[in-house]
């Protein structure tokens, strides 16, 4: 007989280098010194079987499209999220981008990962994920990019 138990995975992360190159640029021109969260999509693909039979790991995926403008049809009240392949699922996500390594070291991890599970609640008591079920699965993105130096310190945060 098979085991039939539930197991559970652990989210994997992964950045592509155009998501730096973007962040930078963003933070030239609009961002500045501003620290202020603001709206990301991330792709999460599952387990991917290849024809060499090894089993990829479930990840979640962002890159220069996580930013709602870098899609020709996203205005700022309604985002467009980047298209995605048949294996892959949109995430919500919130980004924030800090000027320091030290402010980056003093944010308040746990009230953020919070406030990320607060609109998760919200969306549900607004029945907003009725209209985008998407939106039950959010992901926080903390960053420090050392534009000179092409430094990049980051953590993800998935709020359950």
């Amino acid at each position: 007989m098979t085991d039939q138990t539930v197991k559970f995975q652990p989210f994997s992360s992964t950045i592509n280098a155009g998501f730096w190159q973007h962040l930078g640029a963003k933070k030239l021109d609009e961002l500045r010194l501003s620290e202020k969260p603001i709206p990301i999509f991330g792709r999460f693909e599952g387990n991917v079987h290849h024809q060499s039979s090894t089993l990829t790991p479930s990840r979640v995926f962002v890159d220069q499209s996580s930013f709602p403008d870098t899609n020709p049809d996203s205005k700022d009240d309604d985002p467009c999220p980047p298209m995605l392949s048949k294996r892959e699922f949109l995430l919500h996500g919130t980004l924030v981008n800090a000027n320091t390594q030290e402010s980056f070291k003093k944010l308040d991890k746990q009230a953020l990962m919070k406030s990320a599970g607060d609109q998760i609640w919200n969306d549900i008591q607004s029945g907003a994920v009725l209209r985008d079920p998407q939106r039950l699965a959010r992901f926080l993105l903390l960053t420090f990019a050392e534009l000179k130096r092409h430094r990049h310190i980051y953590l993800f945060g998935f709020p359950a």
